[in-house]
């Protein structure tokens, strides 16, 4: 699983690069953000068979940096994908940022990422053009 120290210094170091008034770096604290600095919407699907699936809930929970939409999807009566949907919805009230959607049983996913991108952006949701343009890969050539 990606982490979000990744994915955040990944995107600190893209936008400290275009513009550095965005974010500021320091050497003992790392990328720092700014008031200015735009906030990021991730939006991560999970099967809930993570080994680290607790360490993530506790990133989760503190995180301040971006918007963060999951989607567990799990099959039906999974134990791991139930614990971990309980512990998922018990960050989303901790930490308002944070969004979860409880997928299991049979689905079909298009719908499901139709219903998510609705739901994360009411007004202008993102067209499929625009979702897979690579210059949006934080993580290129990444393969967990």
């Amino acid at each position: 699983m990606v982490h979000t120290t990744v994915i955040k210094n990944t995107y600190f170091q893209r936008l400290h690069a275009t513009n550095p008034n965005l974010v500021s770096y320091s050497s003992t604290y790392g990328y720092l953000s700014t008031p200015q600095t735009p906030k990021l919407s991730l939006l991560v699907f999970l099967d809930g068979e993570a080994t680290d699936m607790d360490e993530f809930e506790l990133e989760l929970l503190g995180q301040t940096w971006a918007y963060v939409t999951i989607v567990l999807v799990g099959m039906e009566n999974c134990p791991h994908h139930h614990s971990h949907a309980i512990e998922l919805e018990r960050v989303t009230r901790f930490n308002p940022r944070v969004g979860f959607f409880d997928v299991h049983g049979r689905v079909c996913e298009r719908l499901v990422v139709e219903d998510l991108l609705k739901s994360v952006y009411p007004v202008d949701p993102p067209r499929y053009e625009e979702i897979v343009r690579k210059e949006f890969d934080i993580l290129p050539g990444y393969s967990p």
